[in-house]
């Protein structure tokens, strides 16, 4: 029985999905997609439970990202977005389009990784946390 969970992620930046490589769980099956197709197609099929945008991925406009946030949110796929600015700098935006949360290149790679986790139902698994890092609740842990 395969219980891993599928993410995908649309970005055109190598240092982005090394750093999603780096912070994913080993229940997570990570691919990636560098067109809106790629990503809605999965989308609406819905094959993927967590969807990761890149902000500044030449793939996508703004139209396009609202697009995406339509299908996650009629699918049920919670939809994170990343940037290459501070968190704060992106809530706004965040708030607009629905997205469940806002990752940053300005982050540590477990911060990060314990955002793929929660999303994904996986932030139990407290073993596979960095020595002195631990999530309180899935929302009470990104609040600060």
């Amino acid at each position: 029985m395969n219980n891993r969970k599928p993410i995908l992620v649309l970005t055109d930046n190598e240092q982005i999905r090394r750093m999603i490589l780096a912070a994913a769980h080993p229940r997570m099956e990570v691919s990636f997609a560098s067109t809106m197709s790629g990503i809605v197609l999965p989308l609406t099929k819905g094959q993927i439970s967590l969807a990761v945008v890149d902000l500044a991925s030449r793939a996508i406009s703004g139209d396009d990202l609202m697009a995406i946030a339509r299908v996650a949110e009629g699918r049920d796929v919670p939809l994170i977005i990343i940037t290459r600015q501070p968190r704060q700098a992106v809530t706004a935006l965040a708030s607009v389009i629905n997205a469940r949360d806002v990752m940053s290149t300005k982050e540590s790679e477990s911060r990060n990784g314990a955002r793929l986790r929660m999303w994904l139902g996986l932030d139990a698994e407290l073993e596979t946390l960095p020595l002195g890092f631990s999530i309180v609740s899935g929302a009470q842990a990104l609040a600060h």
